[in-house]
């Protein structure tokens, strides 16, 4: 459907275009800038203002704001090529800008760094050297869980490892189907993402599913979440003045869900894969798969915890073993999942923790959750020394030739980037710069750490008397409010009240109850009341993530050989008696297996 690159929103102002500029940063000479504004801006004949923030939405899952999915990077070096080919803004100056919202703000300019990397093969050092010192600074990203964020990653990191995939072959750009990628990704498709070619990750698949039909509220959310608005929204809001006289009817789509699980074997077996690996409980019977020749592994671990040494190196193994493609799932395919095939990039392709948890999130977003995110840092210098002296053979890894710097999906263009940015090695202080911003980052991630163990040594006693439940409310791919982001923080002083409370109650239990001394247990069972982890987050030991027999609903007991009496991990949970729930916040998190 053609569709004009003129400004997406066009409004009278009497700013000129030097003052609207004063503040931008430059990514090509006189011809691609990034700023920021309060306001709309008019057009003008030398310069074409455009922005994204309405068109290329992240959908949060809850305090999350980004990065931008693999679809969006895409879409928007799609845009920057067509604006540059259009008649119409070809010879003008092109000013992508945002909102001064820091999320909206921090995802143009990782698309436009995204742009200069993939479509200029600039490194992810010189992408992003344009915005060096810019201020305020950018937000850096957060995990899409429900507790407060214990791990950050940056643009820089985000650039990282999205360069690492296309240059290691991990990631085809000459290939990527977007129209299929976000088919798939929604829930009533099937809710699955291709990770690499060796890995699909997905939600757990479920017996016979009941049809759902969204509202007209919840489409408009997923088309702006999976991009299947985008021919009517994207080119709605850029003004298509090139359609004339009536448009045809929509095309039928060429794509089939497999949400249920016959339609998901029968797309596996379709796609080569022949393994899948569950991660949480029963929701299905694994026959089905076995019977349609494709194995079934059970590696299950309780979900929003990290997997058990054992459980690792039983992952390692037979993805190390298995000649096809392998789909790997937990509930929701997010936290579990995504711990294990990080682990496993890790291992062989030496991506760094931040590295790994970026690419995986621009691939599908809201993967690895809270304490995994820690745990993934605590482990990367021992997945390294496990790297291989020899690579994998093809017809395991599936690991193809890799097509970047030669894409043919966008030539590299002929107008270059400013000669101090592209084509000379970056300058000892740009280096410097983006090293200080990483020692800066380590070291807030080691005082949220420290905080957290000093959390836990000032519970002390009244800790003790807390029944601990060690599982954290987990994300879940749904259609969410736009108000929902606001959601972590009513929680959390919800959650901080309730833990005050408790404390109190439990210190007058002490002073009224002879009988009630410092280490025996108060009258009632409170549920630890923190919304972070406060034990060692990234212990690797798995008596240090097992769950006490309490914190584990009767029939999760059985399941699960690790739950006797192993010392928890805290990460978000409920406070109130055992059996009453605080108001507005879940008493257990629970619903058919861990986790929300």
């Amino acid at each position: 459907m053609p569709y004009s690159t003129t400004g997406l929103i066009h409004h009278a102002s009497s700013t000129s275009p030097a003052d609207l500029l004063a503040n931008a940063r430059e990514f090509i000479k006189d011809k691609l800038y990034f700023t920021w504004l309060s306001q709309h801006p008019a057009q003008y004949p030398s310069v074409h203002f455009f922005t994204i923030d309405h068109v290329l939405v992240y959908i949060n899952f809850y305090s999350d704001f980004g990065p931008s999915n693999l679809a969006h990077v895409v879409r928007f070096c799609d845009l920057i090529v067509e604006k540059m080919k259009n008649p119409r803004t070809a010879d003008k100056k092109l000013v992508l800008y945002s909102s001064h919202d820091s999320d909206k703000r921090a995802n143009a300019a990782f698309l436009i760094c995204a742009y200069m990397l993939i479509v200029h093969r600039q490194t992810p050092e010189e992408a992003f050297r344009p915005l060096l010192g810019i201020q305020p600074p950018f937000l850096p990203y957060r995990d899409a869980g429900y507790g407060a964020a214990t791990y950050h990653i940056t643009i820089p990191d985000c650039l990282r490892g999205l360069h690492k995939g296309l240059t290691l072959g991990l990631l085809d750009l000459d290939s990527v189907d977007v129209e299929e990628y976000e088919f798939y990704e929604k829930v009533e498709n099937g809710d699955f993402n291709w990770i690499i070619n060796k890995f699909i990750a997905l939600a757990s698949p479920k017996d016979d599913p009941a049809p759902r039909a969204s509202s007209g509220f919840q489409q408009h959310h997923a088309a702006l979440r999976t991009g299947t608005g985008w021919a009517s929204g994207f080119a709605g809001l850029l003004a298509r003045n090139n359609a004339v006289g009536p448009q045809r009817a929509a095309k039928p789509s060429k794509f089939h869900p497999a949400y249920r699980i016959d339609d998901l074997i029968k797309y596996l077996k379709e796609r080569g894969v022949t393994t899948i690996i569950r991660l949480n409980n029963r929701t299905y019977d694994r026959n089905k798969f076995v019977q349609a020749g494709i194995e079934h592994v059970e590696l299950y671990f309780p979900d929003g915890t990290t997997p058990p040494d054992g459980v690792l190196m039983r992952f390692l193994e037979i993805c190390e073993n298995r000649t096809g493609s392998i789909a790997v799932h937990c509930k929701a395919g997010l936290g579990r999942t995504g711990t294990l095939i990080a682990a496993y990039l890790m291992k062989h392709y030496k991506f760094t923790a931040s590295e790994v948890i970026s690419f995986l999130r621009i691939v599908r977003p809201g993967s690895v959750v809270g304490p995994q995110q820690n745990y993934l840092q605590s482990m990367q210098a021992k997945l390294w020394k496990l790297h291989p002296s020899g690579t994998l053979p093809p017809h395991i890894s599936l690991l193809k030739p890799a097509t970047y710097p030669a894409l043919r999906r966008w030539p590299k263009p002929s107008i270059e980037p400013p000669s101090n940015a592209l084509g000379e090695q970056v300058d000892d202080n740009v280096e410097e710069e983006l090293e200080t911003e990483a020692v800066r980052l380590d070291e807030e991630r080691g005082e949220i750490e420290k905080a957290l163990r000093e959390t836990g040594r000032m519970r002390g006693t009244a800790g003790d008397k807390l029944e601990e439940m060690a599982i954290p409310l987990q994300p879940r791919k749904h259609i969410g409010r736009e108000d929902e982001k606001d959601r972590d923080k009513e929680v959390r002083s919800q959650v901080q009240a309730a833990r005050e409370l408790v404390l109190k109650q439990t210190e007058n239990q002490r002073r009224t109850s002879p009988t009630h001394g410092p280490h025996t247990k108060p009258l009632y069972n409170y549920a630890t009341t923190t919304t972070t982890p406060i034990s060692a987050i990234a212990a690797v030991t798995a008596s240090s993530r097992t769950h006490t027999a309490r914190s584990i609903p009767e029939k999760e007991r059985e399941k699960d050989p690790r739950s006797a009496k192993s010392a928890p991990v805290k990460d978000f949970v409920v406070v109130g008696r055992s059996q009453t729930p605080v108001r507005g916040v879940r008493n257990n998190g629970w619903e058919k297996e861990g986790g929300r």
